[in-house]
């Protein structure tokens, strides 16, 4: 057996459980070049190419031989020594939710939450899609649903919507170091990190707090305690996040909110003036850390803030297109911008 793909050799490692002991354990495996076709070897060789290749990949599992913990260090040790180029994919670190369990059989995060609970349908923080496939829950205090509360929900799902459709999502965002010296350094750009900042903006301003608004409206009327606690739970997430350092930490020690309010008020870019005073002390922190960290910890800390964002909004549109469409609940009032401009 072979492992390598155009010279590299080709490992993975996937986490995976035993369903009798419920314990989690590592499975080493390598590519099984041999059993790859012309097409399949040029299909393989353009994924492990790309910068994002993770759910990819998983279209190749059955390509993949696994071997002993012995076998993989001695052959990893060996390759090393002849400097071939190894690929490592890397579904446990890779923010993939793959999982096996001991027969090689896929899993998900559900799925493997399934087996160690012994839960059919387990509620798991930081996924969505455990709540979403509960199905949609019924209002309570209905007589309380007014437009006005259907209009915080729907303005935060209009933002997330807006944000989602950007080209700044799909921008790459990376960094590379040698020593103490940048190499390597990308980022969504300007116009399109300009077309989501006002509605990032929104998520942290004290005025409009566009999340916990929603938040707080639909916790008031989900009649589903499940859902109630997940929605809770990932609301505090979201603003332990905007009080945490960004990750990567390279502007140590500012926050999240304050990489972002540092950045917006000191370029001026939305507000000339901050109580903070940032557009007196950007300039002094642009010359101390550089332009590519300082972009950098800005983008960052947009993503760290949206992805809880994120993971709200489809759970909570979920009931509100039920209250609405098929409980009869009152509508907003306002229009959108988008909406004004069709």
């Amino acid at each position: 057996m072979t492992a390598a793909v155009d010279s590299r050799v080709v490992t993975w490692r996937v986490r995976y459980i035993d369903r009798a002991s419920k314990k989690l354990y590592d499975r080493d495996l390598l590519l099984d070049e041999t059993r790859l076709g012309k097409g399949e070897r040029d299909r393989l060789s353009a994924i492990l190419d790309r910068e994002h290749s993770g759910l990819e990949i998983l279209k190749y599992r059955q390509f993949f031989k696994e071997v002993s913990e012995n076998t993989f260090a001695e052959s990893i040790a060996g390759w090393t020594a002849a400097r071939v180029p190894i690929f490592f994919v890397n579904t446990i670190m890779g923010g993939i939710e793959y999982f096996e369990d001991e027969l090689g059989n896929p899993l998900d995060a559900i799925g493997l939450v399934q087996i160690m609970s012994g839960t059919q349908n387990p509620i798991i923080l930081g996924n969505p899609t455990s709540v979403l496939r509960l199905g949609p829950a019924n209002i309570k205090e209905r007589d309380q649903w007014t437009s006005d509360t259907a209009d915080k929900i729907a303005h935060f799902l209009y933002v997330v919507d807006e944000i989602v459709k950007s080209d700044w999502v799909r921008g790459s965002l990376s960094i590379s170091f040698q020593g103490s010296g940048i190499t390597g350094f990308k980022h969504p750009g300007r116009d399109s990190t300009h077309d989501i900042l006002f509605f990032v903006r929104q998520l942290l301003s004290e005025c409009d707090d566009v999340l916990n608004s929603a938040c707080n409206a639909y916790l008031a009327h989900v009649d589903h305690m499940g859902k109630s606690w997940w929605v809770m739970a990932t609301q505090s997430t979201f603003n332990n996040t905007r009080k945490s350092t960004v990750f990567p930490n390279l502007l140590d020690p500012y926050t999240v909110e304050e990489v972002i309010d540092m950045v917006t008020y000191g370029t001026g870019v939305t507000h000339r003036k901050s109580r903070a005073k940032w557009e007196e002390k950007f300039p002094h922190i642009l010359r101390e850390h550089g332009r590519e960290r300082v972009v950098f910890a800005f983008q960052a800390a947009c993503r760290h803030l949206l992805s809880d964002a994120f993971r709200l909004a489809p759970v909570i549109e979920q009931d509100y297109r039920h209250w609405i469409d098929d409980q009869d609940c009152s509508t907003p009032d306002r229009v959108t911008f988008s909406e004004l401009l069709e």
